[in-house]
C-alpha cells in the first residue's frame, strides 16, 4: 500500500496543471505500475458482499481504466457519467484529496456532516497496536507524559482496564467509527476472545508422532487400537422448556438437579466399535477394572493385543508394577500435555452431546443413564465408522515451533525448554547432547508460513 504522505507545493501545482480528461488518462497509465498492490484491494473490494457502492464502483472504474483507451471508451463499459469517471480517477492519482491516493483514497467517504473521516495511517496503526498490546494503564501514563490526556480520560483508563472502540479513538484522536471500521476490515481484536491451551511439553513432539503412527500404520489381525477416555459428571437436569417470538426454543435458568452419571468409554480407530460402561465413582479403580474386564466381555478382543491412547490424567497411570505384568497384552501411549484433541474418542463424546444431552430436560438419574447405553448400542449398530484422520501433523509441529519462540522471548522456563526441544528435531539434531548453534527464526517462519504471534499481557 502507498504511504499516505502529504503533498508538496510543486506535486500541487503539477496536480492542477492536469485539467484535460485525456491528460488523466494518461498519467494514469504512466503510474500505473506503481499501484499493484492497490490493484489487489480494489479487486478486493469488488467481490465484497457488504461495503460501500460508491467505493465498489470507483474500483470497478479503475480496474477497467487500465485497458480502457479513452475516457469514453471506458464510460461505455463501466455505465456512469463522464464526471464520475474523471473523479474516480482523479481521486485514485492523488489529485482530489491532500495525502491520500491509490485505494485509501477510493475507500474515504464523508459524513453526512460534511467532515471528512481521519484515515488510520501507518502512525495510528502503530500506536493503536502499542495500547492494546500495553493496556490502558500503561497507555494512560503515556498520554500523560505527553500532554495529550484529560483528567476524565485518565481517570476512566485507570479504572476500566479493558479497551473498548471510544477509549482507542480518544486516545488516537480519531473518531469511534474510524477505529471500528480499520478493526472490522482488518479483523483486529482489542481484547481476548476465548482461551486456547498450549502444551509446553517437552516430549511433545514424540508423543503426537507415537500417536500420529498408530493411527496411520497398518496393524497385525490380532491387534487393536482403543482411544479411552471418560465423561464425568454428566448431570441429570430437569428444567422447563418454552417457546416465544417466532417459535425460538428457550430453556429456564432454574433447574433441578437429579444425580450425575459416570460414562467411560474405548472408540475403536479401526472399526469404529464403542466399548462403554457406566462408573458409580471416578477413580482409577474403576478403569482399572473396566480395561481388565474389556477381553472377558467381547469376545473380539480375547487374546488380542490392545494398545490404548489414554490423556495424562493421573487416574490412567500408576496402576502397580504387579497389575502391569499380569497384564503384558496391554500397551498405553499417552497424549501429550494440553493436547488430548489427539484422543479421538472426544470426537464421539461431541456426537453424544449433540444426539443425546443437548438442551434436554432429563426425569431422572436413571432415565439419563438408559438413555445414553440406548444412544451407544444403536451408534455401535448403524452408525459406527473409522474416523478420517487427514491430521498434517508435519505442518503442526512447524507452527508450533514458531509459537514457542514467541513464548521463550517473553521469558517462559517451560516454554525456552520445549523450543529447545522442538528445535531441535527441527534441524535434526536428535542427539541430546549434541552442540545447538544460532538459533535462525528465519527457517520457522519459512516453514510456517507466517508470521510469529503477538505475545501480549
Amino acid at each position: 500500500m502507498n504511504e499516505n504522505l502529504p503533498q508538496t507545493t510543486g506535486e500541487q501545482a503539477n496536480n492542477k496543471a492536469l485539467s484535460s480528461p485525456s491528460e488523466i488518462l494518461t498519467l494514469f497509465h504512466q503510474q500505473a505500475s506503481q499501484f499493484e498492490d492497490d490493484f489487489k484491494q480494489c479487486e478486493i473490494t469488488t467481490r465484497k458482499h457488504n461495503g460501500s457502492i460508491c467505493a465498489k464502483k470507483w474500483c470497478e472504474i479503475v480496474l477497467e481504466a487500465r485497458t480502457s483507451r479513452t475516457i469514453t471508451e471506458l464510460q461505455k463499459r463501466t455505465d456512469v457519467s463522464r464526471n464520475t469517471v474523471i473523479k474516480a480517477l482523479k481521486r485514485f492519482l492523488g489529485l482530489e484529496l491532500e495525502g491520500l491516493k491509490g485505494h485509501d483514497a477510493i475507500k474515504y467517504e464523508k459524513h453526512r456532516s460534511g467532515r471528512r473521516r481521519k484515515a488510520m495511517t501507518l502512525e495510528l496503526v502503530a500506536r493503536l497496536n502499542a495500547f492494546v498490546r500495553n493496556g490502558t494503564k500503561a497507555a494512560a501514563e503515556q498520554l500523560k507524559a505527553m500532554g495529550q490526556c484529560s483528567d476524565t480520560l485518565y481517570d476512566r483508563l485507570t479504572n476500566i482496564p479493558v479497551w473498548s472502540y471510544t477509549c482507542l479513538a480518544k486516545c488516537l484522536g480519531v473518531s469511534r467509527e474510524t477505529v471500528r471500521t480499520y478493526c472490522k476490515e482488518t479483523k483486529l481484536k482489542i481484547n481476548a476472545q476465548g482461551s486456547h491451551c498450549f502444551s509446553f511439553d517437552p516430549d511433545y513432539e514424540d508423543k503426537t508422532i507415537q500417536v500420529h503412527n498408530t493411527y496411520t500404520s497398518e496393524i497385525g489381525p490380532r491387534t487393536k487400537v482403543l482411544c479411552l477416555d471418560e465423561k464425568t459428571c454428566i448431570q441429570a437436569l430437569m428444567y422447563v422448556r418454552y417457546r416465544i417470538y417466532n417459535g425460538e426454543m428457550y430453556k429456564s435458568c432454574r433447574y433441578t438437579r437429579l444425580g450425575c452419571v459416570h460414562l467411560i468409554a474405548a472408540f475403536d480407530q479401526r472399526t469404529g466399535q464403542v466399548y462403554y460402561d457406566l462408573l458409580e465413582v471416578k477413580n482409577r479403580y474403576g478403569i482399572r477394572a473396566f480395561i481388565e474386564n474389556l477381553p472377558a466381555k467381547h469376545p473380539e478382543l480375547r487374546g488380542c493385543f490392545i494398545k490404548f491412547i489414554l490423556d495424562n490424567l493421573a487416574a490412567h497411570k500408576n496402576f502397580g508394577e504387579k497389575w502391569y505384568e499380569r497384564h503384558p497384552n496391554f500397551d498405553f501411549i499417552f497424549t501429550p500435555t494440553c493436547a488430548s484433541w489427539l484422543n479421538q474418542v472426544e470426537s464421539f463424546f461431541g456426537i453424544l452431546s449433540r444426539y443425546v444431552l443437548a438442551g434436554r430436560s432429563i426425569e431422572s438419574r436413571d432415565q439419563l443413564a438408559l438413555d445414553i447405553t440406548n444412544f451407544i448400542d444403536y451408534y455401535n449398530r448403524e452408525l459406527k465408522k473409522q474416523f478420517k484422520w487427514d491430521f498434517n501433523i508435519a505442518h503442526h509441529l512447524d507452527q508450533r515451533v514458531l509459537d514457542l519462540s514467541s513464548f521463550a522471548a517473553v521469558g517462559f522456563d517451560k516454554a525456552t525448554t520445549a523450543f529447545v526441544a522442538s528445535y531441535r528435531r527441527l534441524v535434526g539434531l536428535h542427539d541430546k547432547d549434541s552442540p545447538l548453534g544460532e538459533i535462525d527464526l528465519g527457517i520457522l517462519q519459512e516453514k510456517a508460513k507466517r508470521p510469529p504471534m503477538e505475545i501480549l499481557f
